[in-house]
């Protein structure tokens, strides 16, 4: 069953002053900046300034990448500055693009 439709998205939960973060938005950067069109499939925000989603998401460590669906439910969760390379946000970006899983 394909789980990902062109309504998905794809959401990086960052915190101030985080490292890890910083890079994972750094490799976000470098890839939007080759494939711009990638850019409306994916929002960057800072859980300090949307603490209600710590808890709709269990949020407890940054960076996290959250795949959701239309309705706000979560597909996939990737978490940590070293798993979000350019490559894995090209590669997540892309899928929901394409509509696949």
């Amino acid at each position: 069953m394909n789980r990902f439709n062109k309504a998905n998205i794809a959401v990086l939960f960052k915190k101030t002053g985080c490292k890890p973060c910083k890079v994972a938005q750094k490799n976000l950067r470098e890839l939007l900046l080759e494939k711009e069109e990638l850019g409306k499939f994916i929002k960057v925000l800072d859980i300090e300034h949307h603490t209600a989603l710590r808890g709709v998401y269990c949020l407890e460590m940054f960076p996290t990448l959250l795949l959701l669906d239309p309705h706000g439910q979560e597909i996939k969760r990737t978490v940590g500055g070293r798993n979000l390379t350019k490559e894995y946000f090209e590669t997540a970006l892309t899928e929901i693009q394409k509509g696949k899983s």
